[in-house]
């Protein structure tokens, strides 16, 4: 919602934008910003250990858009290695956009909401797969204060590409 203020000084308006029904303070926009980085990097450098942290041990998952499974909760060890046996092969790269973190109201959990363009590239030829799309996900603080990803949503607006290149991809 973007909303009018006038300026201090009587002249022209500025606009203040509003995303949630509480702001988050820039130490936990941060925090989610961060982790989301982390989650992202973790697949372009293969690293599934590093993805397992960014987990909760339990979480809830849909990527039914692209995967054709419906939304189910399973182990971030299962998910991690679903991944790994799905994109260990391609050059990968996962970029966001337009990141809007919301509080919940619910004391150390948030919700993060951006645009994602995923970009795999085949090793052993010139095949690809890229996909753009939305994530919607869950976050909330561990025991030791630390923010891990609880629920992962994927909405995919379009692909390009040949499929077969992932493995994880629902054959529709």
């Amino acid at each position: 919602m973007i909303r009018a203020a006038p300026s201090e000084n009587g002249g022209r308006a500025r606009e203040s934008i509003s995303f949630g029904p509480v702001t988050v303070d820039e130490a936990d926009r941060f925090g989610v910003a961060d982790l989301i980085c982390r989650f992202q990097r973790a697949f372009d450098a293969h690293d599934w250990g590093e993805l397992e942290q960014c987990l909760v041990p339990q979480l809830q998952v849909d990527y039914g858009d692209l995967r054709g499974l419906p939304p189910r909760q399973e182990s971030a060890s299962s998910y991690c290695e679903q991944r790994k046996d799905a994109l260990d092969h391609l050059d990968l790269q996962h970029n966001y956009t337009n990141l809007v973190v919301i509080d919940t109201m619910h004391p150390g959990r948030f919700q993060a909401r951006c645009n994602f363009q995923i970009y795999r590239f085949e090793r052993s030829g010139p095949r690809h797969f890229h996909t753009l799309g939305t994530y919607v996900f869950g976050l909330e603080r561990d025991p030791k204060g630390d923010l891990r990803i609880c629920s992962i949503q994927q909405r995919v607006t379009g692909n390009s590409g040949d499929p077969e290149v992932h493995r994880g991809v629902n054959p529709k």
